[in-house]
């Protein structure tokens, strides 16, 4: 049987793959998910990795999954779908990019008035791809768009750039989830021209923006633990998912260990000492940028 190794990279960390496998299929697919989830991701067109992160025996009958702490590899057995198999690489390059000291926030980010602003995904909020429309429309500039990669000096590496998701791969479907576009037209005439940031800097303020149509406007300044609670929560539950299941019915393997845990808690930490982080709840995106402005 043949071995396929494949590498992906983003941010100078590297994910080697290796398909065992008769077909002469693209099994991972078109990968318009994953780069949408982690930004800068791109497919290395040479091999460095020694050793792989996945095997794949892409041809057994029995679809299985398994991760083996110590060695840190993930076995793959069966026709998994190719939303799977990128749910599973993302986790994977999640947690390298942590162990080399860069953290993948589920935001998006703005350059906004001179100020590099995180809107953040915590653990119950809405409204993170809104509040960046209308930053743009007031003259803001994007630097990512759902995944924005921060090192351990608070300095932004990677911004993903596709402000909706465009293409959702078999294994990541999911009929609780509106289309992409669905909130846009709520709040908006039309889209503004995107506007990006020349180079990337460090980050000035998180705001956590909260939308619901019914929702009396509400600004508070986190304290130190609602700070920490929520940005290890943004770094954490999406990827990991210890509470999920796959597509192909199997659940998700258990990735992130202890000693990573604490390595995150300290980099929240220095999120909490070095960023005010606020919580913004309000009907429409255009309140959340009226509050914002009177916090800068």
């Amino acid at each position: 049987m043949e071995v396929k190794i494949r590498e992906f990279e983003t941010a100078g960390v590297r994910l080697r793959v290796d398909i065992i496998s008769k077909s002469q299929e693209d099994l991972i697919g078109d990968l318009s998910f994953i780069q949408y989830r982690l930004g800068g991701l791109k497919e290395a067109q040479d091999t460095k990795e020694p050793q792989p992160d996945i095997v794949w025996y892409a041809d057994t009958e029995k679809i299985d999954v398994s991760y083996n702490p110590n060695g840190k590899v993930l076995m793959l057995y069966g026709q998994l779908p190719p939303g799977d198999i990128q749910k599973l690489m993302l986790a994977m390059l999640v947690r390298k990019l942590q162990e080399n000291g860069i953290y993948n926030f589920h935001s998006t980010a703005v350059n906004y008035k001179g100020k590099n602003i995180l809107f953040m995904a915590g653990e119950e909020n809405h409204g993170k791809t809104m509040s960046l429309i209308e930053a743009i429309r007031r003259g803001g500039a994007i630097i990512g768009t759902e995944s924005v990669l921060v090192n351990e000096n608070l300095e932004v590496v990677e911004g993903s750039k596709d402000v909706f998701i465009t293409k959702r791969v078999k294994g990541t479907e999911r009929s609780d989830l509106p289309p992409a576009t669905h909130g846009v037209w709520k709040f908006f005439d039309e889209l503004p021209e995107w506007k990006w940031v020349e180079e990337f800097g460090k980050l000035d303020l998180i705001i956590i923006p909260d939308i619901d149509g019914n929702f009396d406007t509400f600004v508070t300044k986190l304290d130190t633990y609602e700070k920490m609670y929520q940005t290890f929560i943004c770094l954490t539950e999406t990827y990991f998912m210890a509470h999920y299941m796959l597509s192909s019915k199997r659940p998700f393997p258990l990735i992130d260990y202890e000693e990573l845990r604490e390595k995150r808690l300290k980099f929240v930490k220095k999120v909490a000492d070095e960023l005010d982080i606020y919580l913004i709840r309000a009907k429409n995106p255009q309140i959340i940028m009226d509050e914002i402005e009177k916090i800068i």
